[in-house]
């Protein structure tokens, strides 16, 4: 005779594994999650695929991860579609990583129009990111963290479509790497755009430090990759002709 599976035992199994996991007892977390996985729960599954994509309670396995996160998936799960995407993104994959990340959007998972604004944004499209941000601004389902992080990459959009930055606009260092060795100390950092000289044009554009001394020049792309945009400036006056040298930074310009 074949053993009957109580169907409140595996609903039980992943309170009594969302309650270790919040206790901090991640290793009984998994295991129970893993237990009521098995008998269905799609819940747990998600989760289960979650504790072996980053090694919450057991080592990582990306393979274990990917098979509960398909099959999460397969019972309805809009964010084991997400976190599919994100596994193909993270190998690097990214045309896969697309197509379930749009599944996700599908299924109700607004959030995942965040991973297909970045790779928007990536390519430079910012008008087709731009939209998609947008449907993560207007969605009712989504946490507030979402909704900062598409307002975040709607500033970078809207730099990347503006010919040149304007002067006074704000921007934070936030990453340094090989190529910008001399920028590691200075990850953190806030920088306005400075007045551009008609000797060089806009293509060379002057980093103002919180003092308002011109301390360094960079270029569009570098400022693409590197900064984030804190504050658009609406300055016109590109070349500051009749201007005020620009003076100390207030710190209520990028509370933000």
């Amino acid at each position: 005779m074949k053993a009957h599976t109580d169907p409140l035992s595996k609903t039980t199994l992943f309170f009594r594994a969302d309650k270790m996991r919040e206790n901090g007892n991640n290793r009984a977390a998994f295991q129970l999650f893993l237990k009521a996985a098995k008998q269905g729960d799609v819940s747990s599954r998600l989760n289960a695929g979650y504790c072996f994509d980053v090694g919450l309670g057991t080592r990582r396995n990306s393979s274990a991860a990917m098979y509960w996160y398909k099959r999460a998936y397969r019972s309805g799960d809009a964010s084991a579609a997400n976190n599919i995407g994100t596994i193909w993104r993270d190998r690097a994959r990214p045309q896969r990583a697309q197509f379930w990340f749009r599944r996700a959007v599908q299924m109700g998972n607004d959030g995942s129009n965040l991973e297909l604004a970045k790779y928007e944004l990536a390519k430079h499209n910012p008008r087709r990111a731009m939209k998609l941000l947008q449907k993560v601004r207007h969605s009712q389902s989504v946490s507030e963290s979402e909704i900062e992080e598409a307002e975040r990459l709607l500033k970078i959009a809207s730099v990347q479509l503006l010919k040149v930055v304007p002067p006074q606009s704000i921007f934070r260092l936030v990453r340094s790497d090989a190529k910008t060795p001399g920028w590691k100390h200075d990850v953190g950092r806030i920088f306005r755009i400075g007045y551009y000289s008609r000797q060089d044009g806009p293509d060379v554009i002057w980093l103002v430090d919180e003092k308002g001394r011109y301390e360094q020049t960079t270029d569009r792309r570098f400022l693409l990759e590197y900064f984030e945009p804190i504050q658009i400036a609406t300055e016109r006056s590109f070349y500051g002709i009749g201007k005020a040298p620009l003076g100390a930074l207030r710190p209520s310009s990028h509370s933000k």
